[in-house]
């Protein structure tokens, strides 16, 4: 039973990190775990976008969400960050992305 409890309480935790983001990122810094979470959920949003997991691979889109995470942290705006994903994504993907971060 506190194991499950525990998995609840993650997942409720987990949800926050990606839920505004960019907001988030302004009021406090990420902790590590939360950093950590924030590239996992990066990259499965990445792998749900079609054909991109074809188009550049597992590897590539792992460094992928790394990169869409450190803009993040960097205190980069949205648009910011929609514009530098562009060139490895396409404008709709990275506007995508950058919408699901906010």
């Amino acid at each position: 039973p506190s194991s499950a409890s525990k998995e609840a309480g993650s997942t409720t935790s987990k949800a926050s990190v990606t839920a505004n983001a960019f907001s988030r990122m302004a009021a406090k810094p990420l902790s590590a775990e939360e950093q950590t979470r924030l590239k996992e959920e990066t990259a499965e949003k990445l792998k749900q976008m079609e054909g991109l997991l074809t188009q550049i691979g597992e590897s590539a889109l792992g460094k992928l969400a790394e990169l869409a995470v450190r803009l993040l942290l960097s205190g980069k705006q949205p648009t910011e960050v929609r514009t530098d994903l562009k060139s490895f994504v396409g404008k709709q993907r990275a506007s995508d992305l950058v919408a699901w971060l906010e």
